[in-house]
């Protein structure tokens, strides 16, 4: 999750890029999340966003191998019922 603060900052960012007509770039994931599988391909062909486990939202446009995983998705995955 992110940091007190964060979202207000990001949105100022947003406002300058859009006031200098300028495209925001994507920044590559760092860590790889948990998503359940039944919705990857959708989302991946539509470029929709998908929820991980751990609560972040992101649209899935790269291959998490070589990625570490996510702490908190880990965590919870093992906290399933198996």
């Amino acid at each position: 999750m992110a940091a007190p603060g964060h979202w207000s900052a990001r949105v100022t960012d947003l406002d300058e890029l859009v006031r200098r007509g300028v495209l925001a770039e994507s920044e590559p994931g760092r860590v790889a999340h948990y998503l359940h599988r039944e919705h990857i391909a959708e989302s991946v062909v539509e470029g929709t966003a998908m929820r991980a486990m751990c609560g972040v939202f992101f649209v899935n446009t790269q291959t998490p191998d070589g990625l570490p995983q996510c702490p908190d998705c880990s965590e919870r995955w093992s906290q399933l019922p198996r």
